[in-house]
């Protein structure tokens, strides 16, 4: 399987649903509701804008736990027996989504952390770097799997630095007949960490699933892990980053690593 569903991702699990799709693995990115409209500017480098895109804006904290407390729940249904999912957040939202999953049944195991070997600086200078994001990990069911591996590799916490070069997926802009490669996605993440964790917790022919798919890291992981996948993405922009990641034709020129033609689905819902 390597299917992705264009559109709402709770219209997305609700397909799942209906057409009897249950994935082992849920690796999963949702916005943080941390953007702002602020661009800081700095001398010889690009801007930083802080505006990751319209999807990563909620009204308040309450709408945005509403809206993420409606796609667990279909997740609950969904997911196969004994599966493992992973949720990215901010920690702000850690306490409420753990709260949530418990009162469904789920059993929280970790708080895991990417430490970033090159955080972005901070401008303002009033608080600290913010040089980490956590993912929780937790199961549902009494017989998960989970593959132990190297110590290294079991700790809590992974050390990898934000995605850059050849690994990031990059659109051209054209600025006084200048050619600059931006970044496609604002929260790509590393492929080496998903890939970490679909690979200590996907059982062998499990199904691995991103419903906030994005740039598509989780659907590469699991292919180069050689586990099916479905994905859902609503955004058109990020539709064309997956094609091009697995070597399909797009609308967009992009530069990045890519596989080598690789036929993908893509069902508009």
């Amino acid at each position: 399987m390597r299917l992705v569903l264009q559109g709402d991702n709770l219209t997305g699990l609700k397909y799942m649903l209906s057409h009897s799709i249950h994935p082992s693995t849920f690796v999963i990115d949702p916005p943080y509701n941390t953007s702002t409209n602020r661009i800081y500017y700095r001398k010889n480098i690009t801007p930083l804008n802080q505006n990751k895109g319209d999807w990563d804006f909620f009204e308040s904290h309450r709408s945005f736990l509403f809206h993420l407390y409606r796609r667990l729940y279909l997740i609950d249904k969904i997911i196969e027996n004994n599966g493992s999912i992973y949720i990215f957040t901010p920690d702000y939202y850690i306490s409420y989504i753990l709260h949530f999953l418990e009162r469904m049944g789920w059993k929280y195991k970790n708080t895991l952390v990417w430490i970033k070997s090159n955080p972005v600086p901070r401008f303002s200078k009033t608080g600290y770097i913010l040089s980490q994001e956590f993912a929780l990990f937790a199961t549902k069911g009494t017989a998960n799997y989970f593959k132990w591996q190297k110590f290294s590799d079991m700790l809590s916490y992974t050390k990898l630095p934000i995605v850059s070069g050849k690994e990031r997926i990059k659109t051209p802009k054209y600025e006084d007949g200048k050619t600059k490669w931006l970044s496609s996605h604002a929260t790509q993440k590393p492929i080496e960490l998903i890939k970490k964790f679909i690979s200590i917790s996907n059982p062998p022919g499990g199904i691995v699933s991103d419903v906030y798919a994005g740039s598509g890291t989780t659907l590469c992981a699991a292919e180069e892990l050689g586990a099916p996948w479905i994905g859902c993405e609503i955004e058109e922009s990020y539709i064309d980053i997956i094609k091009y990641r697995f070597g399909n034709p797009t609308e967009k020129i992009y530069k990045g690593t890519q596989f080598n033609n690789i036929d993908i689905e893509i069902k508009k819902l």
